[in-house]
């Protein structure tokens, strides 16, 4: 907003942003061109201004917001990051990239930060693994219903792995999920427990499980599971007091799930 009330938009506007919404937002706020990004390199906030990259990969996928299609806007800043070192893939449909990156950011995310531990514990129980596959599950149910195609990002290939995700027997999945978190997540707490239990007062889940509760609803969908995660850990984020109540508790996370799918 701030920069809107300058009256001096700048040419273009680039959102990295985890989650979906934020292009939107942008959208809304500035007359300027706005692109859609996603960065596939793992990294860790050390401190104010101190990012330390834990993994060598440099990929970052773009794409045209407003307006969409082909420009030369568009491939100057593909060039632009290619200078500085990024490997750069473009890609035609924005919406189908940050909702692809919406299923990477979700695994492992919220319930770590409910239960406050490590991805490897949580995905010992194989209850907790079939809420990841549940929320998943509804995501993709979402993004069919939007016509929002998954695709391949980088290295992960995700056009391929929807449909076994949707509809593969659950107890083909877990052993999968169970060997790939821990190395995925590089040994680093993931970005809501981070935020949740740093004290930062806010949390992006509401652009993550948020995000597929608000599209379920626009389009028809029941998302249960994603309505538990992300209204749990929003409620964490206003009540500290309350956390201790969920640490560890896989049986109240197992039993506020099943009760929301009606089971």
């Amino acid at each position: 907003q701030a920069l809107a009330d300058t009256g001096a938009p700048p040419p273009a506007l680039l959102s990295i942003q985890n989650g979906v919404g934020n292009e939107e937002i942008l959208a809304q706020a500035i007359a300027a061109p706005v692109l859609a990004g996603s960065i596939t390199t793992p990294v860790s906030g050390e401190g104010p201004g101190i990012i330390r990259v834990d993994k060598p990969r440099y990929g970052l996928g773009l794409a045209a917001w407003r307006p969409p299609g082909p420009s030369a806007l568009f491939d100057d800043v593909c060039a632009l990051m290619q200078m500085a070192g990024f490997a750069v893939t473009p890609f035609a449909d924005a919406q189908a990239m940050k909702w692809t990156k919406l299923l990477m950011n979700m695994l492992g995310n919220a319930t770590c930060a409910i239960l406050d531990e490590p991805p490897e514990v949580v995905f010992a129980d194989s209850r907790m693994v079939d809420v990841e596959i549940a929320a998943w599950r509804e995501a993709l149910a979402v993004m069919h219903a939007a016509g929002i195609a998954a695709i391949d990002l980088d290295k992960y290939p995700f056009a391929k792995l929807a449909p076994l995700i949707r509809y593969a027997p659950a107890a083909l999945i877990r052993p999968v999920l169970k060997g790939q978190i821990g190395g995925a997540r590089g040994g680093k707490m993931p970005s809501l427990h981070i935020d949740l239990h740093g004290n930062k007062g806010r949390s992006e889940v509401s652009w993550l499980n948020g995000a597929v509760v608000a599209k379920g609803k626009e389009v028809g969908v029941p998302v249960p599971v994603n309505g538990v995660l992300a209204a749990t850990v929003l409620d964490l984020v206003d009540d500290p007091a309350a956390r201790s109540g969920w640490k560890g508790n896989h049986d109240r996370l197992w039993q506020a799930v099943r009760s929301a799918q009606g089971k």
